[in-house]
């Protein structure tokens, strides 16, 4: 497998991709936040580094770039994607809409400031939903759809939505561009895959068929967020207390190896002969085992740690944790103290929580009418359980 290495020029980008601003307002700004792209699609994992994927959102590895092209930061890069929710998630459809699923990437974005106030950057674009994001390659600059009427954005008004015969924005899982300058006349087009169609639509590739080279990003005008990336996965990082070596970020054929910190854990026999390693390097078998078993206990409880105040935040258990639910950060602090005390854990993949909801039942019939997978009640046995339950009160709730 190649290994892209960082670019001669010393900017850190690696050798082969590009450092693409996801923002045309921000031309003139000294810091600019980017998405990493290949210049040249890897057969099987494209243009991007994907670094995760929910059932409403696409983590992208990104940086904050100066004016000098040079990387400053690495970034998660995290955008809205509703496409597909629907059918993946057929018996919750009538749980999600675009209201609740941007009400929760709002919390969900405070949740993850309130666990790194300092590796999470504010851009406004955890709540306010920003211009549709194309790339072009060929100038390595974003690209904001607009046309005679205008820009187009997304359309969050249900009135003209419905006036066109459209699914409601705050109701459904569908979502359509528009242009606001073009009023009443504007046409809509489609960017959910079941969005319907009709004759006040248009498609896509009609509005982007004057744009040479252009990448899809974040085509919906999804929210995103922007958070310092953790290149280490948790047993990568285990692996390296234990004398392995690091073997950088897999894209497809490639794997990047990033500068600072992270370009000496590629060679970990040299590393510790350097004294990057352990305090008690030097003093044996047993004395790398002490300190090593210390600093894995200290990984655990970083990553309970973080599951506590995420829970605390949420109000929502995680379930399904895994090792891949954390990575792991390293810091570059000079000579003084050993790379892996610098370690830090953080939580990446927040894991399927959910509450029970308790509904008061329909009366269809003389009968109960259904519900959507949550537990109902008549209204009168709803209110003797209320009657019974305090703060410490647990309901055990099973199938009849």
């Amino acid at each position: 497998m190649d290994t892209a290495t960082v670019s001669e020029v010393s900017t850190g980008v690696p050798s082969g991709y590009l450092a693409i601003p996801v923002d045309g307002a921000d031309a003139g700004a000294p810091l600019r936040i980017c998405v990493l792209a290949r210049q040249t699609p890897d057969p099987a994992a494209g243009h991007f580094i994907v670094l995760r994927e929910f059932h409403d959102a696409r983590v992208y590895l990104g940086c904050v770039r100066d004016s000098g092209n040079r990387v400053r930061e690495w970034l998660e890069l995290w955008i809205q994607n509703v496409d597909g929710l629907e059918g993946r998630l057929p018996s919750f459809r009538e749980t999600f809409s675009n209201s609740s699923l941007d009400a929760r990437w709002k919390e969900q974005a405070e949740t993850f400031c309130q666990l790194d106030s300092a590796g999470f950057l504010r851009t406004g674009w955890e709540a306010a939903h920003p211009q549709p994001v194309f790339l072009d390659l060929a100038q390595c600059a974003p690209v904001h759809p607009s046309g005679p009427g205008g820009a187009w954005e997304l359309c969050r008004e249900d009135k003209l939505l419905e006036a066109a015969g459209l699914p409601a924005f705050r109701t459904s899982l569908t979502r359509y561009l528009y242009q606001p300058g073009a009023g009443t006349e504007t046409r809509f087009v489609p960017v959910t895959a079941e969005a319907l169609e009709n004759s006040a639509t248009r498609p896509l590739a009609e509005v982007m068929s004057g744009i040479e080279h252009h990448l899809t990003l974040n085509p919906q005008g999804g929210l995103m967020m922007a958070k310092r990336f953790s290149p280490l996965g948790f047993e990568s990082y285990v692996d390296l207390l234990g004398g392995k070596s690091w073997t950088g970020i897999e894209h497809g054929k490639k794997r990047l190896s990033l500068d600072g910190v992270y370009s000496g854990l590629t060679d970990w026999t040299q590393a510790r002969q350097d004294n990057a390693h352990l305090f008690l390097g030097q003093q044996g078998r047993v004395g790398r085992f002490v300190e090593t078993f210390h600093l894995k206990l200290q990984l655990l409880a970083d990553a309970f740690t973080q599951v506590r105040a995420f829970v605390g935040q949420q109000q929502l258990p995680l379930l399904n944790l895994t090792a891949e639910s954390f990575r792991v950060s390293l810091a570059s602090v000079g000579t003084g103290l050993p790379v892996l005390w610098t370690a830090r854990c953080s939580l990446v993949r927040p894991g399927a929580g959910s509450a029970i909801f308790m509904h008061v039942a329909q009366d269809v019939g003389g009968g109960l009418g259904p519900t959507s997978g949550c537990v109902f009640l008549r209204a009168a046995d709803l209110l003797t359980v209320l009657a019974g339950c305090g703060p410490a009160t647990q309901i055990d709730i099973r199938a009849a």
